[in-house]
């Protein structure tokens, strides 16, 4: 975690550092790249948050210096292993694979600004074109497994909270999707509403089966006063 902290240091305070702690600097972001990259080659893929995590660094790492001999292998294999990630975490229906709405918002944000570190740094919008629906198909899930009173359900890890009020209504407005915002409507402020730029519209589904990820929601409406029931039928049950 500490070495993209490093870097953006370094990119900031370059000029006020001196040659003694660019030394530094340098020799840690190499073995760190080192490591990261022994990580990634000896476990070619590894579902859960550690991986993505490390893979990002790595793209950041290369990118940044890319005078290092071992940059363009790193990029290599951090790039492939994200793929991977993005194909294999997100699932068809938008459930995620370790089955818990607490790392949604981490999961967004990570895999959201390593396409936006292409398009920066590369000017390379693939990953962006490719993969940005499942990101989309991932806040669908999450607005369609809130309970009637905009709170999501706690399991595995995931704690009962309105986390993802205020996370719905940013989706709301970034891919332009009222449906985001009907399940959470009566939680948060107008003002907020109002500021996603869209309509709140009520899903047209009530129930409904993800059948990749394992869970079934039962709902009666999407008033706050609905029945409401939701299972984890998958591995983890």
């Amino acid at each position: 975690m500490r070495t993209p902290r490093f870097i953006d240091a370094m990119r900031a305070m370059g000029e006020e550092l001196s040659p003694e702690t660019h030394v530094r600097l340098l020799k840690y972001f190499l073995g760190a790249g080192r490591w990261m990259h022994a990580c990634l080659d000896r476990t070619p893929f590894h579902p859960y948050n550690w991986q993505t995590q490390t893979a990002m660094t790595q793209t950041y790492l290369a990118l940044t210096f890319p005078e290092f001999e071992e940059s363009a292998k790193w990029l290599k294999t951090s790039r492939a292993n994200m793929i991977e990630h993005f194909e294999k975490d997100i699932f068809d229906d938008g459930g995620y694979i370790e089955r818990t709405g607490s790392y949604t918002s981490f999961v967004f944000g990570m895999f959201y600004r390593y396409m936006m570190l292409w398009q920066y740094a590369k000017d390379d919008s693939s990953l962006l074109e490719a993969y940005l629906p499942r990101l989309e198909k991932l806040m669908e899930f999450t607005s369609r497994t809130l309970s009637p009173l905009g709170l999501n359900v706690p399991f595995n890890d995931s704690r009962r909270s309105l986390v993802f009020a205020d996370l719905l209504v940013d989706m709301a407005g970034f891919f332009d999707r009222g449906d985001f915002l009907g399940p959470i409507q009566h939680v948060v402020s107008r003002e907020k509403l109002e500021a996603a730029g869209v309509e709140p519209e009520l899903p047209e589904s009530t129930s409904q089966l993800f059948p990749t990820s394992h869970f079934a929601v039962m709902r009666d409406g999407w008033a706050e006063d609905s029945y409401f029931m939701m299972i984890n039928y998958g591995p983890f049950q």
